[in-house]
């Protein structure tokens, strides 16, 4: 046997014994091939290079499973720092009813996700865009109001509402004029605000949405009539509130008597009348905004006057249980005692109440009606005599509800969507 075929059965007997025999192919007789210790040599390299092929596979398995979870959670962020509009955006017209001076809209968040987005003055950019200007408003010309949760990060479910002033554009926003306001958060992306200005202002306006299109009148919504009076099976949206007011007995309260009166000497008495619940967005109540065609205000007199009682909007907060002719609640005095100054009303009358004739009188109170309308706080009538002859008449507390204090009012809601339900 020679040399060549002795080491080549002795390779095979040493990787036997190291259970490799397997993979080497075994020789005929007196065939030649490599040494064992070459083929040793060849499946170890084999080895080494397969486990730094692995390694590599594994890590750049694991580095693009992180780089994806990186995306993911960037992606993730940025959509939960992204704002939405929620609701109506309205306008308030200038004192002229030529051009808006402030919109008003709500933000919250665009997901339910953990990341918040910043809407503070100094992050938030808030830009007006229209034909002939493109602007980022100053911080002097925003106020954020938080409607749920506090600032300056909004959270899911937490909303913000805010008012952008515009009366120092150049030109002005004024009638069927298409516009957009951005606002973009400090890490969020930009949510527009497209809007078109109705061919007609009223005080407050409801903004529709952009079309691209040539604005087109807003429909006309059909005008509503609707009566108030305590007891009337409208709830508390009726619920109205008088007490007269004594000079004789300047801390006694009123509010529970079923018959007022109004007098100028002996003893001097003044009234106080109003219906503190027909405005607001519920059932039966006047919506904001609305345009007040007719209100009539109806006593029933039993003992009439020689001069008619002039009757003012009251300017100060009173309570029904609590008024008397020195203080408005029992903690607040009225500024002219007896509401009798314009400290604590109006300068101007809405008129003079008829109360020379007997049972129903009525006069027209548009005037206020059209004031509270426009926002200003609804806090009724003082009734001031003109004579030292006194006048009686039933009130709110009165057993017969068609002899108690009412209230008639023709109107037309800002727009379909928000008039009140009349039932």
């Amino acid at each position: 046997m020679s040399r060549r075929v002795q080491e080549h059965n002795e390779s095979i007997f040493a990787l036997s014994k190291m259970g490799w025999l397997c993979c080497v192919p075994f020789l005929k007789k007196y065939e030649l091939g490599i040494t064992g210790l070459e083929t040793a040599i060849v499946l170890m390299a084999f080895v080494v290079v397969a486990s730094v092929f692995a390694f590599a596979v594994l890590s750049t398995g694991l580095i693009s499973a992180e780089k994806s979870k990186e995306t993911a959670l960037g992606s993730l962020s940025e959509a939960s720092a992204t704002l939405m509009v929620r609701d109506s955006v309205v306008g308030t017209s200038n004192s002229s009813l030529t051009a808006l001076d402030t919109v008003k809209f709500t933000l919250s968040s665009a997901t339910q996700a953990d990341e918040a987005a910043e809407v503070s003055s100094a992050s938030t950019v808030i830009t007006y865009l229209d034909d002939d200007q493109a602007l980022n408003l100053s911080t002097s010309d925003r106020t954020a109001t938080w409607l749920i949760g506090s600032g300056p990060m909004l959270d899911a479910g937490e909303q913000v509402e805010i008012t952008v002033t515009l009366s120092g554009l150049s030109p002005t926003l004024g009638k069927g004029r298409e516009f957009a306001i951005q606002i973009k958060s400090a890490d969020g992306a930009v949510v527009a605000i497209p809007r078109t200005t109705p061919v007609e202002l009223k005080k407050i306006v409801e903004l529709t949405t952009s079309s691209g299109s040539a604005p087109t009148p807003t429909p006309t919504p059909t005008p509503i009539t609707i009566t108030y009076q305590k007891g009337d099976g409208k709830g508390t949206v009726s619920e109205t509130d008088d007490a007269e007011l004594d000079a004789s007995h300047p801390n006694t309260n009123a509010g529970t008597n079923v018959v007022q009166n109004i007098d100028g000497d002996n003893p001097h008495i003044h009234f106080v009348l109003k219906f503190p619940n027909i405005f607001g967005a519920g059932t039966n109540q006047i919506p904001l905004g609305s345009t007040i065609t007719s209100a009539t205000l109806t006593l029933n007199l039993f003992d009439s006057t020689d001069v008619d009682p002039s009757v003012f909007q009251l300017t100060e907060g009173w309570t029904e249980s609590e008024v008397n002719w020195n203080h408005r609640t029992t903690e607040a005095g009225w500024t002219n005692a007896g509401a009798d100054g314009t400290g604590s009303h109006k300068t101007t009358a809405d008129g003079d109440f008829p109360m020379t004739g007997l049972l129903l009188q009525s006069m027209s109170v548009a005037t206020s009606l059209q004031i509270w309308s426009n926002g200003d706080a609804n806090e009724g009538w003082v009734f001031i005599e003109n004579s030292n002859d006194g006048a009686d008449f039933d009130a709110s507390e009165t057993g017969t509800l068609s002899e108690r204090p009412k209230l008639t009012v023709n109107y037309t809601p800002l727009n379909l969507g928000t008039a009140a339900k009349k039932v």
